[in-house]
């Protein structure tokens, strides 16, 4: 029997990271996560994020700070492609 142990990408501060809105993910750097559970690692709506987008597009502009859950945010290495959809693969958040 083989095993195999998958690595999950991790939101944490100063990683790069996209904002989950309805219009696609939108490119930004995380500045700041807190939470009242430390010891959870999934994403939820007890972790407050704070980020900086980084490029312009659609309704959001760069140096805009954006806050939400850590349901709001992935990072980068999270998004997945499909043949005509984009998907948020599973991920951790570190406080």
């Amino acid at each position: 029997m083989t095993t195999s142990t998958t690595i999950l990408p991790v939101l944490k501060q100063g990683s790069k990271a996209y904002f989950d809105s309805m219009g696609g993910p939108i490119p930004c750097t995380i500045e700041k996560i807190t939470t009242e559970q430390p010891d959870d690692l999934r994403p939820g709506s007890f972790q407050q994020v704070t980020a900086i987008v980084t490029e312009d597009g659609r309704a959001y502009r760069k140096g805009q700070t954006l806050t939400g859950w850590g349901l709001h945010f992935f990072p980068r290495a999270a998004l997945g492609r499909g043949q005509h959809t984009l998907y948020i693969k599973p991920y951790r958040v570190q406080a």
